[in-house]
């Protein structure tokens, strides 16, 4: 009676204590595997406003991935739009695993942009940083605009030699 409960109800609780751990498993596994680019768009691509929705759709992932049996879970990605020199830049930042994935997303969504790969190291962004938590848009979504151009537009009146990042970090839901 009482063992049979008792079994029942971890086979109930078990995947979602599991899962979290395997997840932070494969966040662990594939940290210090991850790869940044740069992306040059070309000017027909830069005023396209839907090309932003699409490279966003594009790289998402699809499937859980794995390093091990153990150690899997949903690849997170980082999209940033950088300020630097006086000039907007995109970067994406995933796990090296990804590399494929990410270069045809980019050329789904960008078919004339050129992809350059960045050093990983690089990507520490210093001064203030503000942290805000969200969830995907409904389907009642009021239509989309450009914040791309938006961002590009704020970051260009930065007073001369200041540099700004917008960066959006991605964890894609089951």
């Amino acid at each position: 009676g009482g063992g049979a409960l008792l079994i029942a109800g971890g086979v109930a609780v078990a995947p979602r204590l599991i899962a979290p751990l395997r997840q932070r498993a494969y966040d662990r596994a594939v940290e210090g595997e991850r790869m940044r680019w740069l992306l040059r768009l070309d000017a027909t691509s830069a005023r396209d406003p839907d090309s932003g929705r699409r490279l966003i759709a594009a790289l998402h992932p699809g499937a859980r991935r794995g390093v091990t049996r153990w150690a899997s879970g949903w690849p997170s990605l980082t999209l940033g739009l950088r300020w630097v020199d006086g000039r907007a830049r995109w970067e994406i930042e995933a796990p090296r695993q990804l590399s494929r994935h990410v270069e045809a997303a980019v050329a789904a969504a960008y078919p004339g942009a050129e992809l350059e790969e960045l050093d990983a190291a690089e990507s520490a962004i210093g001064g203030l940083r503000l942290g805000v938590r969200g969830d995907a848009p409904g389907a009642d979504a009021h239509a989309a605009i450009d914040l791309g151009a938006i961002l590009v537009e704020l970051m260009s009146r930065l007073p001369r030699g200041a540099g700004a990042a917008w960066v959006v970090t991605v964890w894609p839901q089951p």
